[in-house]
């Protein structure tokens, strides 16, 4: 009795439907999916998606009056002026000023103090900002040194980068010979 049953609501070996292996592969599937938002979640894989690098118009040059070759004749000292010309504002915070020589050494990689409301190095190069309060439109920055060169002495062509530390980005990078 109970094979007769079993064949009116299951139905023979030759009419069984393959709904047992989909809903298996299903399972399996929701399962793979549910651990890859999880996991997603977990690690922070969208944290950074919301940081993006501000879209700029810069300029980058150099006092002429300096002469690298002989700076103790000069009257004044090196200087890189970094113009922002349009585009995006961007808080000083976020910015770095990295100036390299022409093999890429860096000779200054200026970080902003709030102490000191300056971008400051681990040489003798510092811009002041104190008069600004973002790097907009219409801002220059002036990266100088002291009389004798200090960290851009006798250096004939400059690189500069501009770096949005939020995002990790490079704004700008020109080359400027003096």
């Amino acid at each position: 009795m109970f094979d007769e049953l079993n064949k009116k609501f299951l139905g023979s070996e030759d009419e069984r439907a393959v709904s047992p292996v989909i809903g298996v592969i299903l399972m399996v599937a929701v399962t793979v999916i549910l651990a890859a938002v999880i996991a997603a979640a977990v690690m922070g894989m969208g944290d950074g998606i919301g940081n993006t690098a501000p879209t700029t118009n810069t300029d980058v040059s150099t006092n002429s009056d300096w002469d690298p070759s002989n700076p103790g004749t000069s009257n004044t000292h090196p200087a890189v002026y970094v113009s922002h010309s349009s585009g995006d504002s961007i808080e000083f915070e976020n910015l770095r000023l990295v100036v390299r020589d022409e093999d890429g050494a860096s000779l200054a990689t200026l970080d902003y103090d709030e102490s000191s409301d300056s971008f400051t190095s681990n040489g003798d190069t510092e811009i002041d900002v104190s008069n600004l309060d973002l790097f907009d439109a219409g801002a220059t920055l002036s990266i100088e040194s002291d009389e004798s060169g200090g960290d851009l002495a006798g250096e004939d062509t400059l690189n500069v980068q501009v770096v949005h530390t939020k995002s990790d980005t490079t704004v700008t990078d020109s080359t400027v010979e003096f």
